[in-house]
């Protein structure tokens, strides 16, 4: 019984403080922020560039296949909205408050 007991004490203690961060609206330190804008947000550049060229190379035979619209939303619309579309040092969340990519729907 204690053992169970200990347990949960646990769980609780290590849990709380991801649910109130949930709750509250927390400034992201300065140095994740220059993290981000040095080391994080340059690559994303790059690979958006890359990725939107490789959607503009095989626009047409997706849109013969009908996925063309799915396809732009994740190799354009995703990666420039994670480069730009979000405060720096936030990774989760865009500007508009909404998450990056709706894990319920898939979408944006």
């Amino acid at each position: 019984m204690k053992k169970i007991l200990f347990i949960v004490l646990v769980v609780i203690l290590f849990a709380s403080p991801v649910i109130s961060n949930a709750e509250t609206k927390v400034e992201p330190s300065p140095e994740l922020k220059v993290a981000d804008a040095l080391f994080v947000r340059p690559p994303c550049a790059i690979f958006s560039v890359i990725s939107t060229a490789t959607f503009l190379v095989i626009v047409i035979p997706a849109h013969i296949i009908g996925i063309s619209e799915p396809l732009a939303e994740w190799m354009v619309y995703a990666p420039w909205r994670f480069t730009g579309g979000r405060y720096l040092g936030e990774f989760n969340r865009c500007k508009s408050g909404k998450p990056i990519v709706d894990p319920e729907e898939g979408k944006f």
